[in-house]
């Protein structure tokens, strides 16, 4: 059993060149929020106001530890031989180099490890664990500070042009301890860890994951056994007996669990950040090496203030502009929903993002909105009747109920979509959508084009936008059922989603510059959130794509990022192919030919779920500044697979114009990553096997 908690005494550097590998000093992670006593008694309204979020058996198995002589042990188990081998580890503080080198050859030898300190889980969940294996990926995941993965872990060829980054981000855990009683109660409200992969210039692979730990994570971590330390969204400090007087007062906690956000600084002189997102609160900056948590919440800021709302944790970036686009609660005396837009850092004199404008809408209910689209010149926000009224705020401030618990279906309730011009932030067309769809996330969205190349028009200033929902099969209900007992969770085809399509149909004038001291952050037109430009759009075509309905279940749609925004002809997303209770393989939806789903299996047996899938295009940075056309599909999917058989991990890359073939490699990890939400490509290295 290998442990990574414990500091490695060290009075010298190694002399195995790991000294480029060294992390920055870690330094005191700060919890963020605010005192209750140093808030107006108004501000306890935003009592945790968060939007929905949205998720081979080999020849050899490899179990390493760390001794306490500073010695890093490997024992590799094959069918014929035992090997072992000891590798000097003597490490500054809590930095940790495992060298998986001379355990046997790629084409034989799958690694696989215990690497797990949890305590065994409570007998009903390992009965659970037992029903359908997949849950096992829900169990608690460990802290890996840094593993270098040899080539002895690797099936196939790496692209040579792979460099760069892939960052994940995901509950790490939904239950703490041994105790039957600490187990969040909704899988949202679970401990926020990333991972990261790097590919280096050189050839390397590099790997890591650790818990994000903010405020929510510290608060457990501080809390005597056996007790809650923190609130969440869904889950009650005492669980799901928790007492109102535990929870009085109490914020819930943002649990950074969503996403992650690269922000890369101009070519000269930036600095590239690395943050983690999640819808209830605002950014939290981790180092982009150790992970660890290093910032107070970033706020962002502008020539005309801050950033006065939460960030969710789906920004669009325009692929034309780098502007980066998104929207978040601001909760006070009124409800209100905040569009706001940010520079790209390369275009910003400081060379870091700049907030450029921001403009509020009140609302009349908390939303559970977690995506939007960007679509040619608009943003277009959707609203469905799953919802919770204003008053769920004082009760959950009084401790009388959870947030998320007061959401509801509202029957005869309809979908709205708000479409806001990009140039101006102002409101300029609503639509009511029934019956309403419910979803997490959208495909893509663009204006339709007419022979000009414009927006098409179909009448005096019409303009037609067309958006691609993964809409879900089910009731919402049913849906969020099994989120709040992932132990008991068992998703079918009729719990995913599937494809559909519609287009709206809005008068549109264009809006010219606006001026006034603000910038933009209050439009004069607008009274009471409402732009007097505003007009009524209608739904002229709706419905499943025509394949849609005989495709697998799925979820997590991805793009490439150059199509955002744009007519696409691809997307790629997790499907349920297999009834085994949960997501197992990656799948190319082809868009332009009515939504046919294309599933790779080859790398999927039984036992095996996929997480989502990355586009990177092919080539990278090259290739985004090369000249010459490229295709949309031309590129790679990176995605993690858990192997519940052997209870590790695997990387895996796909050539994404030629699915039907075999992975281009297969990258064994000896430890499990977690299921993730959401993730992201960057092409930085941050210093790595430079």
């Amino acid at each position: 059993m290998l442990t990574t908690s414990h500091p490695i005494p060290s009075p010298r550097r190694p002399n195995l060149s790991c000294s480029r590998y060294l992390m920055p000093p870690r330094r005191q992670a700060r919890p963020w929020g605010f005192s209750l006593h140093s808030l107006p008694p108004w501000l306890f309204l935003s009592a945790g106001a968060t939007l929905a979020l949205p998720p081979p058996v080999g020849s050899g198995i490899a179990f390493a530890r760390l001794s306490s002589w500073n010695t890093c042990h490997f024992s590799v188990f094959s069918r014929s031989i035992t090997h072992k081998t000891s590798h000097p580890s003597i490490l500054p503080g809590t930095f940790h180099k495992y060298y998986l080198s001379g355990i046997g050859s790629a084409s034989s030898s799958i690694l696989a490890s215990t690497l797990s300190t949890a305590p065994s889980p409570p007998e009903d969940i390992a009965e659970a664990l037992k029903e359908r294996p997949w849950r096992t990926g829900l169990e608690p995941a460990e802290d890996v500070d840094l593993i270098e993965l040899s080539a002895a872990c690797i099936e196939g060829t790496v692209p040579s042009d792979l460099v760069g980054t892939l960052y994940r981000n995901g509950a790490g855990r939904i239950r703490v301890g041994a105790s039957p009683t600490l187990r969040y109660s909704h899988w949202f409200d679970g401990d926020g860890m990333v991972s990261a992969f790097t590919f280096t210039a050189d050839g390397r692979c590099i790997f890591r994951q650790r818990y994000l730990q903010g405020k929510k994570f510290l608060a457990q971590k501080n809390a005597k056994e056996g007790a809650w330390g923190g609130r969440g969204v869904w889950t009650q400090r005492g669980g799901r007996e928790g007492k109102w007087w535990e929870n009085m007062g109490r914020i819930p906690d943002n649990p950074l669990n969503t996403n992650v956000l690269v922000l890369e600084g101009a070519k000269e002189g930036g600095t590239t950040r690395t943050l983690a997102l999640c819808e209830g609160g605002l950014p939290f900056e981790f180092d982009p090496v150790s992970l660890a948590v290093r910032r107070e919440p970033e706020d962002f800021a502008g020539p005309h203030g801050r950033l006065s709302s939460f960030f969710s944790a789906h920004p669009k970036v325009d692929p034309d502009t780098g502007i980066l686009y998104n929207f978040g609660m601001l909760l006070g005396p009124s409800l209100a929903l905040n569009i706001f837009e940010i520079s790209s850092p390369s275009s910003s004199p400081s060379a870091q993002p700049v907030l450029l404008r921001q403009r509020s809408f009140p609302l009349a209910f908390i939303p559970t909105v977690h995506d939007f689209v960007l679509a040619g010149r608009f943003l277009i926000i959707f609203f469905s009747p799953f919802q919770a009224p204003p008053s769920a705020l004082a009760r959950a401030l009084l401790g009388l109920s959870s947030l998320g618990g007061q959401y509801v279906w509202k029957n005869g309730g309809k979908t709205q979509a708000w479409v806001v011009e990009k140039s101006t932030l102002r409101r300029v067309a609503e639509v009511d959508i029934d019956p309403p769809f419910s979803n997490y996330h959208f495909v893509n969205a663009w204006e339709k084009e007419g022979g000009n190349g414009e927006g098409r028009k179909t009448g005096d200033g019409d303009v037609e936008v067309e958006v691609l929902v993964a809409q879900h099969r089910s009731p919402r209900e049913k849906v969020e059922e099994q989120f709040r007992d992932m132990y008991r969770a068992d998703f079918t085809p009729e719990l995913e989603c599937e494809t559909w399509r519609y287009v709206l149909r809005f008068a549109y004038e264009e809006g010219g510059e606006e001026g006034g001291e603000e910038g933009g952050t209050e439009d004069p037109q607008e009274q009471d959130g409402r732009d007097s430009s505003v007009r009524r759009a209608r739904v002229v075509e709706a419905g499943p794509m025509p394949l849609a309905a005989s495709s697998y279940g799925y979820e997590l749609p991805t793009l490439n990022p150059c199509t955002v925004g744009k007519k696409g002809r691809f997307a790629y997303v997790n499907a349920l192919v297999r009834e085994e209770g949960f997501v197992d393989s990656v799948a190319k939806l082809h868009l332009d030919a009515g939504g046919r789903m294309e599933v790779h299996r080859s790398c999927l047996p039984p036992g095996c779920f996929a997480g989502e899938a990355v586009f990177v295009p092919r080539g990278g940075r090259d290739k985004e500044e090369g000249t010459g056309r490229q295709e949309e599909d031309d590129g790679y999917l990176l995605f993690y697979v858990l192997d519940t058989r052997r209870q590790a991990s695997d990387l895996v890359i796909l050539d994404a114009q030629r699915m039907e073939r075999p992975p281009l490699a297969v990258i064994h990890l000896p430890v499990r990553v977690p299921y993730s939400y959401h993730g992201v490509w960057t092409t930085a290295t941050f210093g790595l096997g430079q």
